[in-house]
């Protein structure tokens, strides 16, 4: 099975490269994967009250290509119940 690695890029100066890796069975696994991390990550910032900062997600794979981005946001306005915008699709 595939090895995919989920480095979070947080505004323009954070990157946070992941160095253990996901095995996923395809690309499609892995960007909801990504999708599940993106929530996370939101869920555990707003809770700080860390928000409108441009995040993404840089998804690799074992040749160390990035093979798909997901920027992934908030803003005061999805502060009410948890919405997460990722890649224009609301959870």
């Amino acid at each position: 099975m595939p090895c995919y690695y989920f480095h979070y890029q947080r505004g323009r100066d954070q990157l946070v490269e992941d160095v253990i890796g996901s095995e996923c069975d395809d690309l499609e696994q892995a960007e909801m994967e990504a999708r599940s991390v993106a929530f996370d990550i939101l869920r555990d910032e707003l809770g700080k009250g860390e928000v409108s900062i441009a995040r993404c997600l840089e998804i690799e794979d074992e040749r160390g290509e990035v093979v798909l981005y997901l920027p992934f946001w908030a803003s005061p306005s999805t502060l009410g119940p948890l919405k997460v915008f990722a890649a224009n699709l609301t959870f």
